[in-house]
Formats: C-alpha cells, structure tokens, sequence
C-alpha cells in the first residue's frame, strides 16, 4: 500500500475561509478604528432614516389614494377582530350564565307549582271536612 495524500476540497475551503475570515475582521477592525468612518456611517445612517421615514409617508400617501390597505391598516383590522373576538366570548360566557339562571329559576317555579298544588290539594280536603263537620 502506498502512502498517498488524498486531496480534501473541504479542507482546503476551511484553510480559505479561516484566512478570509481573519483578514476581514481585521478589516472591520481598522475601520471602525476610524473616527471619520465612525461618522460618516452615523451620518449615512441618519439621512438613511429620514428616507426611509419619507418612504413610509409617501407610501401611505400613495395607498390611500389608490385605496389600497397599508401595514397600519392591516395591524388595526386584527386589533378590532382581536377585540371582538374577545366581546363575543364574553357575551356566550353572560348568555350561557343567564340560561344556567333560567335554568335553575325554572326549577324552583317547578317546585313553587309543586307546592302550590299540594296547598291547594289541601284546602280542598280541610274545606270538605269542615263542610262533613258542619253538618
């Protein structure tokens, strides 16, 4: 058996990407050493914000004339859905309370009956026996 090297592309790709990684960190690394780097990205930043802010604007602008629905649109539709979503949960939750009342109310009107016929049934007897005694 001989002793040959295989060649290994990925670790060739390891070494390469080792050394790019370095030199660009180091690269990186000089530049926001930079005060004049540091500033002029803060700047760029910046003026980035306020183009996106005039985007946004524009934007805005542009859907509604075009009656198109923006982001903001859209968030506030699900906020109103969330919320009555919630109202309708808590209306099922009172209706269901209020048949679980009837409910019970009608169940005690069943035993008032109850009671109101075994009075009357009552009555009837002691007036049949006050008439028999009367006699």
């Amino acid at each position: 058996m001989s002793d040959k090297i295989s060649f290994d592309p990925y670790e060739t790709l390891h070494k390469f990407s080792l050394l790019w990684e370095k030199q660009v960190n180091d690269f990186i690394y000089l530049w926001t050493n930079n005060k004049e780097f540091v500033q002029m990205t803060n700047l760029g930043t910046e003026i980035h914000a306020r183009y996106l802010e005039t985007f946004k604007k524009n934007h805005e602008a542009l859907a509604g004339v075009l009656n198109l629905p923006t982001k903001s649109d859209v968030i506030n539709v699900a906020n109103l859905t969330i919320q009555a979503e919630e109202k309708i949960e808590a209306l099922e939750e009172h209706m269901w309370n209020l048949q679980d009342s009837m409910e019970s109310q009608s169940k005690d009107i069943e035993s008032v009956v109850e009671v109101s016929k075994e009075i009357i049934k009552l009555t009837k007897q002691l007036k049949s026996e006050f008439v028999k005694t009367k006699k």
